[in-house]
């Protein structure tokens, strides 16, 4: 189990200047996205503006907070928001994207035929178990308290963990309950 503390991530500017970004994992380390496996970053959607461009990359993106509305090719405006289930696209796919007040979204990045992800909005009040196969990513919107075996770790909003070996996992809220995404990365043989 390895984690990522959302306070040792250098944030970026979008290349178009519409937001910002801060990478929490890459595959392998030290990849850019022309030779990464597959990326979690945590975005802030800040204007009105387009998406980039990210070809032979899939994304499934989640919003952990605020809310903004997206057009897909021209198509309708699909609002989503902190409730909505993650939205998953291809990278190269022409995306117009509104919000009135900002929006912070969990974005993962899968090379297309290579790799390919799923998240999963879990709110935990009591003790959750489950089991999960590697890679798998857990991002904490809400304190969170994270047990594999013996080995307990404390989330803050904004952390992650990753998961690098078969495990059953344990989700508890150190408060009534604690929002999190669960991010699973399966290779494509």
């Amino acid at each position: 189990m390895q984690i990522f503390r959302n306070s040792d991530r250098i944030v970026s500017p979008w290349r178009n200047g519409g937001g910002v970004t801060a990478e929490i994992v890459v595959s392998p380390q030290g990849a850019n996205f022309e030779d990464m496996d597959w990326r979690a970053s945590l975005a802030r959607v800040e204007q009105d503006g387009p998406f980039s461009s990210f070809p032979g990359v899939d994304r499934v993106l989640t919003v952990v907070d605020g809310d903004m509305s997206l057009r897909l090719n021209e198509g309708p405006a699909v609002k989503i928001d902190a409730a909505t289930s993650p939205l998953s696209f291809p990278g190269e796919t022409s995306i117009q994207a509104r919000t009135s007040s900002g929006a912070s979204v969990l974005n993962i990045f899968v090379r297309r035929g290579h790799w390919r992800a799923t998240a999963e909005r879990l709110t935990v009040s009591a003790p959750r178990s489950f089991p999960v196969d590697p890679p798998a990513l857990v991002y904490a919107v809400d304190d969170l308290s994270v047990r594999v075996g013996d080995t307990a770790k404390a989330l803050h909003a904004g952390d992650a963990i990753l998961l690098k070996t078969p495990a059953e996992l344990r989700l508890s809220a150190p408060g009534p309950s604690a929002r999190s995404v669960v991010v699973r990365l399966f290779p494509i043989a």
